[in-house]
């Protein structure tokens, strides 16, 4: 499990359909080359990491140069993700993106290097205050040092604005989006490759989130990590992984009394059934020690699964899940919640050049403060391949929150219409 750069580099890992599903996947921040754009529920970082864990360069995409665009227009009922009077408004987007690879092989011999580069323009057309950029650039280093060991360095800058609704955003409809500025870098080694019977990975990252706007200091935080990782091929079909993370969140507001620790310990297995279907689940324990506060302290069970299954050479469904801490918007309580996740996805492939994809997610959080929310969300679409290098795609969705505090419930429906260009 490699950790690295941020979402624009791992196109090759996130999404194994990127050249054509486009807003229906697992996952769904935009990404350079695939641009895939997802309307779901943001998802929590350490849930995304769990789910879908992040290489500095991705190893099956060849060298070159992968331009991408997306011009969609999106339908909302509630826009401000509000229990009652909800706002439609339509949203158009323009997301174009690049990402450039070189290596191994060329001029760089062994070695790779890949630079991503990737916005996405939002306009709303009658509430324009709703208007907003994320945009962000990763480069990453893999260093193929001898024949068993590996060194990668990576960074990454991006800025965006967080989703309403979305899990661990602020509640406050009166209020612009917050908006906020992430840095991120870092460096690992490897030593032994997949194919031994024996892989260790460990490494040190540093990332620093600033928000903008709103008056939000008490949420600016840096987090150093320090992680590492043992891999054992007990047999061609069956590895397991045991995996220790380390952070150490240093929140920048002098009156903050959320500095901690947080450790996580895993243990996973990676089996493959058969040829048509794969399972990697994980299962750990992870604890946090507050700097200040050493009465809040706690603890949780957490875990991640990943099922895939190749019902028919047209045919893929996907099980996934995960649980662990992830970083609160509540300023002045407890800052950690437990994010909580499981969901299905499907994938039909109807013809040559069109395909049906649809999920259904459902997730839960359990707030310091008391508040326990669940957040179902499902969408259904279609992409059509009208060239190798155009394609048209549409969906319809549904999400909804209920919760112990009603101020934050709400539902709201959603329907899209996209067209990407991107190299094939």
């Amino acid at each position: 499990m490699t950790k690295g750069s941020t979402v624009l580099s791992a196109s090759a890992r996130r999404l194994p359909l990127a050249a054509v599903v486009i807003g229906l996947a697992i996952v769904g921040p935009v990404i350079a080359h695939a641009q895939v754009i997802d309307y779901s529920m943001a998802r929590p970082e350490n849930a995304q990491r769990n789910l879908t864990p992040i290489e500095a360069v991705s190893p099956g995409l060849l060298s070159g140069f992968y331009p991408a665009i997306n011009f969609g227009v999106t339908y909302e009922n509630n826009i401000f993700r509000t229990p009652d009077d909800e706002k439609a408004d339509t949203r158009f987007t323009v997301a174009p993106s690049l990402l450039f690879k070189e290596g191994p092989g060329g001029a760089l011999g062994r070695h790779s290097f890949q630079l991503g580069i990737a916005a996405t323009f939002n306009q709303y057309d009658t509430f324009s205050d709703e208007d907003y950029v994320n945009w962000g650039v990763d480069a990453g280093f893999l260093f193929d040092v001898t024949s068993i060991l590996d060194w990668d360095v990576y960074a990454g800058y991006g800025e965006g604005a967080e989703q309403r609704g979305a899990s661990g955003a602020r509640v406050d409809p009166l209020r612009e989006k917050d908006e906020f500025q992430r840095t991120r870098v870092g460096t690992g080694v490897t030593l032994g490759r997949r194919t031994n019977t024996l892989q260790l990975r460990a490494g040190v990252e540093q990332e620093e989130i600033e928000f903008t706007n709103n008056d939000q200091t008490g949420r600016d935080r840096d987090r150093d990590t320090f992680f590492g990782s043992v891999f054992y091929n007990y047999s061609p079909r069956t590895q397991f992984l045991f995996d220790v993370q380390r952070y150490y969140y240093d929140y920048l507001d002098p009156r903050s009394l959320n500095d901690s620790t947080t450790t996580n310990y895993s243990l996973g297995v990676n089996y493959q059934t058969s040829a048509l279907t794969n399972l990697h689940a994980s299962v750990g324990y992870s604890d946090r020690e507050y700097d200040d506060t050493p009465g809040s302290d706690t603890d949780a069970t957490v875990y991640a699964l990943r099922w895939t299954w190749q019902a028919r050479p047209r045919t893929n469904l996907r099980v996934y899940g995960s649980r662990g801490f992830e970083e609160s918007a509540e300023v002045g309580s407890s800052q950690e919640y437990i994010h909580t996740l499981v969901g299905v996805g499907a994938t039909q492939q109807l013809t040559g050049r069109l395909i049906l994809n649809a999920f259904a997610n459902l997730g839960n959080d359990e707030f310091g403060s008391g508040r326990d929310e669940d957040i179902f969300d499902t969408a259904i679409g279609l992409i059509y391949a009208i060239r190798p290098w155009v394609s048209l795609s549409g969906m319809i969705g549904h999400v909804e929150r209920s919760s112990n505090d009603p101020l934050v419930e709400y539902d709201a429906e959603y329907a899209s219409l996209y067209v990407t260009f991107r190299r094939p």
